[in-house]
């Protein structure tokens, strides 16, 4: 391993990864950062209540004297990730997802900015790992392009340590929404530091996304326009119970007004993709993908104390 003794152009650097039921995507995960052009890492993997073989793969990974395992029971990637913090002994810290498999100099160009001393955050940017997948184009407008994280959404990839420690962590409650943490602080936007992101690829993979999307509704801060949306959601139900034939034609009226943007919308992604299948796949999407948000919403997948 690495010795500590290390220079301040040169930190350690702790890449922390929070791994559940990812049997599937570790070992890429994994092997991607131990192909990196910076040498001084350790990578912290927090298993969060697996129930499939992912310590089982990530073992193998560990006579390899950067990685070390942590395990806990489900409670989250927030939570995950804070312990990990806990235990990691570089200066600065990388959050990578078990789906993300970083590009060679990935870790070198995301931490520049903070190692020159310049800024205390910094966010790279992806792509998607298999941007001609169907269901990836069910949700994806353009699956081709590079993707940024908002600059104002208080998400960050690399951070030091001690500034982490300062905000307090990860705020493990806010489901969905736990990778990021609020604060004034600019950070670097580093444009060539990219992984390929692999996501969305399977229908079961869409539908527990929104599921979990669906179960952190109620822990983060909502607009207006949301608790409008739920007035006049209220509304319309009393609408229902209070005259059948209007619950017919409203009825009636949503499901026009429903299925039509949906076909629009599929023959949109067909002209753009150039791919036909897409106009049986897209309705089937949102249609999951709205189950999964509503049972996650109405019945939570588990519930975290900050």
């Amino acid at each position: 391993m690495v010795s500590l003794k290390i220079s301040m152009k040169s930190p350690l650097i702790s890449i922390i990864i929070s791994a559940y039921n990812a049997e599937k995507k570790i070992d890429g995960c994994l092997s991607a950062l131990l192909n990196q052009t910076y040498a001084p890492t350790e990578i912290i993997v927090v298993d969060d209540g697996s129930t499939d073989k992912t310590k089982e793969i990530v073992k193998k990974f560990i006579d390899n004297k950067k990685i070390f395992l942590l395990e806990q029971k489900r409670q989250g990637p927030g939570a995950a990730k804070n312990l990990a913090s806990k235990k990691a002994k570089g200066k600065i810290l990388v959050f990578v997802d078990s789906d993300e498999y970083p590009r060679k100099d990935y870790i070198e160009k995301l931490t520049k900015p903070i190692r020159d001393g310049k800024y205390k955050t910094s966010i790279g940017a992806w792509v998607l790992a298999y941007p001609k997948n169907p269901w990836a184009r069910c949700r994806f407008e353009d699956t081709s392009k590079l993707r940024h994280h908002a600059m104002k959404s208080g998400v960050f990839r690399a951070i030091k340590k001690d500034f982490f420690n300062q905000l307090g962590g990860f705020n493990a409650s806010k489901g969905y929404s736990d990778d990021r943490i609020p604060n004034n602080e600019k950070r670097a936007r580093v444009n060539d530091a990219i992984f390929d992101h692999d996501t969305d690829s399977n229908l079961n993979e869409l539908y527990k996304k929104r599921k979990w999307i669906g179960s952190s509704i109620m822990a983060n801060p909502k607009p207006a326009k949301f608790w409008i949306k739920v007035i006049l959601g209220f509304m319309l139900f009393g609408f229902f119970i209070a005259s059948f034939w209007i619950s017919l034609w409203l009825t009636f009226i949503l499901l026009t007004a429903g299925i039509l943007p949906i076909l629009y919308q599929s023959l949109r992604k067909v002209i753009f993709y150039k791919d036909v299948r897409l106009f049986f796949y897209y309705p089937i999407y949102i249609i999951i993908t709205f189950i999964g948000m509503i049972l996650g919403f109405l019945r939570p997948e588990y519930k975290n104390k900050t």
